[in-house]
């Protein structure tokens, strides 16, 4: 029942949901368990799965240019979320088609990943789309990148077309993503048609904004604080990068904060120490230098070229200043 009560029943309902998708059997909702029920539950309600599938599953036939069904809009959401990161992939909509949009981004994601560049989603590319999207959403963290538009100086109504409806429908997914109240815009295509004015009267009403369909600088402005009020939540438990610690966000180009600074005093240490890297400034900036950098470290060190430094990227290029010792090594000096 929801009742509200975590009770005898309840804890069951949890043991059973973790040993359906392999989490440890005892009862309690930890991150990891919060985690998977969020993932099910946001699959389902945005249509990427039926309620008895599971996600991250492969389809069992390749999805190529012509598919159609749930296994695109699963594949067209991870793509979306891969989007959000890494700048070669391009932003498409969740549609279920897969057309050619769909396509570029697939090989954009297979070039970056070092796949068959053939834009068809096979075994290996179904694979390494769902292992890096949870990875993303797990373990790397938000971006803590945003370089937000501002209002373009009038109301954006139907009928509306180019970057700026595409940015509002961006932050309109994003929030209702958080809030159940919040209708999706039906996509991110830079169209501003009834399903983008339903999602915005859905926000102003769920914010006690004049219910308009229309965004004004009020409206527009409130839908950037409310997108970073939920960034900023979920980096709450983030402790500012000191030492080692990966600081529990990916960072990129527009970045700032003492974990890109400790970034750049790294790779300066190794520019001295090996003398092959060009130095950066250390101002806590993640700028052209430093992406440029970052992305000659991936390349060195085997990494995908993508400029984003993820928890992979960070902790090899501390690995390059601090060795781990070999284990064959370990006990030397006991």
């Amino acid at each position: 029942a929801v009742d509200g009560i975590f009770g005898s029943g309840t804890e069951a309902a949890v043991k059973a949901f973790q040993r359906e998708f392999g989490l440890t059997a005892d009862g309690v909702v930890g991150p990891a368990t919060w985690q998977k029920l969020y993932e099910i539950y946001a699959d389902v309600t945005n249509q990427l799965l039926a309620p008895n599938q599971r996600p991250g599953v492969y389809p069992g036939t390749p999805l190529r240019l012509g598919s159609t069904g749930r296994a695109v809009r699963e594949a067209q959401f991870y793509l979306v979320l891969m989007s959000a990161y890494y700048s070669s992939i391009p932003r498409i909509n969740i549609d279920g088609e897969f057309g050619p949009a769909t396509e570029t981004a697939v090989k954009a994601f297979q070039k970056l990943f070092g796949l068959t560049q053939d834009g068809v989603i096979g075994p290996a590319t179904w694979e390494k789309l769902y292992q890096q999207s949870q990875t993303l959403r797990t373990r790397d963290g938000l971006v803590h990148a945003y370089r937000l538009l501002p209002w373009p100086g009038f109301a954006l109504a139907q009928g509306a077309m180019g970057s700026d409806v595409a940015w509002m429908q961006f932050l309109l997914e994003y929030i209702g993503y958080f809030y159940d109240e919040v209708q999706s815009p039906g996509g991110i295509d830079g169209v501003f048609g009834s399903k983008t004015r339903d999602s915005l009267e859905s926000f102003q009403r769920e914010f006690s904004l004049p219910v308009t369909g229309t965004a004004d600088e009020t409206t527009w402005n409130a839908l950037t604080a409310t997108f970073f009020s939920l960034a900023a939540a979920g980096s709450e438990q983030i402790a500012e990068a000191a030492g080692p610690e990966y600081p529990g966000h990916v960072m990129k180009l527009g970045s700032a904060g003492n974990a890109v600074m400790q970034l750049q005093l790294w790779m300066n240490q190794v520019a001295v120490l090996y003398c092959a890297a060009e130095f950066v400034p250390v101002d806590g900036v993640f700028g052209e230098t430093t992406d440029q950098a970052v992305r000659l470290f991936q390349e060195g060190l085997g990494l995908p070229v993508t400029g984003v430094v993820d928890e992979e990227t960070w902790q090899r290029i501390y690995e390059l200043l601090n060795p781990p010792i070999p284990a064959s090594c370990a006990n030397c000096a006991k």
